[in-house]
């Protein structure tokens, strides 16, 4: 299909919830639809420091604040910069799409597919307080409660300007 049919389309179903239920259904449809998102999230945030890194920073680089655009259906990029150490992390979406019983699959499989090894690896989080946190991460029932414990602020809808109310300078 032609990109600029399938973005106005896009367009027409994200101005409602149901058109944009109706936009996501046929990929949460399609097998191992979380383990490919969690997969595809986690690949996607390494490849991005990996290149911080190779363009010459150290890999100590301020870990402040990142900001995430679009975050769709998946938090596991902003949860990750977390694990990694960044204090405090921006997400942002034309659509509010985060729910709990989907994060929480996400979380699910973030621990069991051998992905935190890496990510402890690379954690500004002494080895005992990383494992603290991700116990308690894993213990949390609510969307509010995870994002209030990793320090994440989702903002969606937003506009550019709620996130420049923050005043923040972000490192990523």
């Amino acid at each position: 299909m032609n990109w600029k049919i399938k973005a106005f389309i896009q367009n027409i179903l994200s101005k409602s919830r149901v058109g944009d239920r109706i936009n996501h259904l046929y990929g949460s449809m399609q097998k191992n639809y979380y383990t490919r998102g969690v997969d595809y999230g986690f690949k996607e945030i390494f490849l991005k420091l990996n290149l911080i890194d190779f363009n010459g920073k150290s890999s100590i680089f301020p870990r402040d604040a990142a900001l995430e655009l679009g975050t769709g259906y998946f938090l596991v990029q902003p949860i990750i910069l977390s694990l990694l150490g960044w204090k405090k992390i921006f997400t942002v979406d034309i659509t509010h799409d985060i729910f709990y019983k989907a994060l929480k699959q996400q979380i699910t499989l973030l621990c069991q597919e051998g992905y935190l090894d890496k990510i402890k690896k690379h954690s500004a989080f002494k080895p005992d307080e990383f494992d603290s946190l991700v116990i308690a991460l894993k213990k949390l029932n609510s969307l509010s409660t995870i994002l209030e414990l990793l320090n994440i602020t989702y903002i969606a809808p937003y506009k550019f300007e709620e996130v420049a109310d923050y005043d923040i300078k972000f490192d990523l």
